[in-house]
C-alpha cells in the first residue's frame, strides 16, 4: 500500500474520533506482552480451554497494568498504533444462562479495575460527548456492551442496574435462542418473543442501544418494528457477498438504515468470503461498498470483531473455543461446521487490531472520499448514538 494513504488515514484519525463498535475485548483479546505469550502457550500445553486461557490473561493484565511499566507501555502503544478513540468491549456473549449474571458482574468489575489502572489514558464511554472529549484530550473511551441479553434474565430491574454500571449497548441474542428471541444459527427463527418486546421497550426507556448483530432475521425485523428508537447492527456484513447467516440480507440492511439505524462492518474472515478463507482488507471494503450502496453514507461504520493476537500465536481447534470442554456439555457458542469458523484465520492487512489505520487507508485507496471515510470510521456511529441517547442531560430518561 502506498504510504500516502496511511499518512492520510492517520491524519483523519487525529482529526476525527475513530469508533470500533465491536472491538476485541480490551482486557483479554488485544495486546499480549512477551510474558503473556509465554503464559498463554504454557496454559494451552496444560490443556486449558480458550475461555480459561482468556480469563487468565485478563487477570494478569488487570493485576499488573498499574505497576508493570513495560506492560503498561506496550498496552498503551498498541492503542496508539490503532488510532482508535473509542471501542465497544463485550462483557458477555455465550455460556450457560444461569451463570450469566454473575459472569457479567465479574466482567464489569474487571473492566472497572483496568480503567482505574489506566486513569489519565482511558475513560468509560457513557454518551457520545465522552467519546468526543476523549478524542480532544488524547485519551480513549471504553463502551460497555452485552453480546447477549441473558444476564437480564426475567428481571427488568437488572437493566437499570446494568445501566448504572455503565452498559450502553445490549445485543438481544447471541447465536442461539434465549428468552427474548432467536439467534442467527438457531434451528427456527420464531422472531422476537413477547418478553423480548418488553425488553426492547425497557432498553428504549433507558436509552440503551438495541443491538441485533447476531439476531436471526425475523427477530431483527421485529425489534426494528417495536423499537421506538433506531437500532444497531454493530458488527456484521453482507450476506449476499459472504453467504453466512451472520451477514445481513439486503432488505434488512436497507430497513435498518431507513429507520436511522447503524451498521458496522466486521473483519472476521468466516463471514466475509464464501469459503471463510482468504479474506483481506479489500474483501472488507468490498462489503463496505456494497452496504454503502444499499444503506447510504450516513448509516455505515466499523465493528471489527477480530484481530485477536492470542488466536494467532497458537494453533487452535474448534473444541478449544467452546466455553466448556467436558464431554457431553452443551456448546453455547452455537457454530456448526458449515459456519466455517476458524480461530486461526486472519484478515490480510489487519491481522491484529492495532493495524486499524490500514483499513482506513484501504478505504481511501479504493476511492472513498475523505469526508465519507471520516463518517465511516466514527462520525456515523456518534450520530446514531446521539439519536438513541439524546443529550447528556436526557440520557437514561424515558
Amino acid at each position: 500500500m502506498d504510504t500516502r494513504w496511511l499518512e492520510t488515514a492517520r491524519r483523519l484519525h487525529a482529526q476525527h474520533p475513530a469508533v470500533d463498535t465491536l472491538a476485541p475485548n480490551w482486557d483479554s483479546e488485544m495486546y499480549l506482552s512477551p510474558h503473556m505469550v509465554e503464559m498463554a502457550r504454557a496454559l494451552k500445553a496444560q490443556g486449558l480451554s480458550r475461555g480459561n486461557i482468556q480469563a487468565r490473561l485478563a487477570a494478569y493484565l488487570v493485576d499488573n497494568i498499574a505497576t508493570d511499566a513495560e506492560l503498561r507501555r506496550g498496552y498503551l502503544d498498541w492503542w496508539k498504533r490503532s488510532g482508535v478513540t473509542a471501542a465497544s468491549t463485550s462483557l458477555v456473549f455465550s455460556g450457560p444462562p444461569s451463570r450469566s449474571w454473575e459472569y457479567v458482574l465479574g466482567a464489569i468489575g474487571r473492566s472497572d479495575r483496568l480503567l482505574d489502572g489506566l486513569r489519565g489514558h482511558f475513560i468509560k464511554g457513557l454518551r457520545p460527548e465522552d467519546v468526543e472529549a476523549a478524542h480532544a484530550s488524547g485519551q480513549h473511551a471504553i463502551i460497555f456492551n452485552l453480546q447477549n441479553a441473558d444476564p437480564v434474565g426475567d428481571d427488568f430491574a437488572r437493566v437499570d442496574t446494568l445501566y448504572g454500571l455503565g452498559v450502553r449497548i445490549v445485543q438481544l441474542t447471541y447465536n442461539l435462542r434465549n428468552l427474548y428471541g432467536d439467534g442467527c444459527v438457531e434451528r427456527r427463527d420464531g422472531g422476537l418473543s413477547r418478553f423480548g418486546v418488553k425488553l426492547v421497550e425497557k432498553l428504549n426507556e433507558r436509552r440503551i442501544v438495541v443491538d441485533t448483530s447476531h439476531c436471526a432475521d425475523q427477530t431483527l425485523l421485529d425489534a426494528l418494528e417495536v423499537s421506538a428508537r433506531p437500532i444497531a447492527v454493530t458488527h456484521s456484513c453482507s450476506r449476499k457477498l459472504g453467504n453466512h447467516p451472520r451477514g445481513k440480507p439486503d432488505h434488512i440492511l436497507r430497513a435498518v438504515a431507513e429507520r436511522g439505524g447503524y451498521i458496522g462492518i466486521l473483519i472476521a474472515p468466516a463471514m466475509l468470503t464464501p469459503t471463510g478463507r482468504g479474506a483481506t482488507l479489500d474483501t472488507v471494503v468490498d462489503h463496505m461498498m456494497y452496504v454503502l450502496d444499499i444503506a447510504g453514507t450516513e448509516a455505515v461504520g466499523i465493528g471489527t470483531d477480530w484481530g485477536k493476537p492470542y488466536y494467532l500465536i497458537m494453533e487452535w481447534t474448534y473444541d478449544s473455543i467452546v466455553e466448556s470442554i467436558r464431554p457431553g456439555d452443551f456448546d453455547w457458542v452455537g457454530w456448526l461446521p458449515e459456519h466455517r469458523f476458524s480461530p486461526n484465520e486472519a484478515c490480510g492487512g489487519m491481522e491484529t487490531w492495532d493495524l486499524w489505520p490500514n483499513l482506513t487507508a484501504k478505504m481511501l485507496e479504493r476511492g472513498l472520499a475523505e469526508e465519507a471515510v471520516a463518517r465511516i470510521v466514527g462520525r456515523n456511529f456518534l450520530r446514531f448514538w446521539r439519536d438513541v441517547v439524546g443529550s447528556a442531560s436526557s440520557a437514561g430518561k424515558a
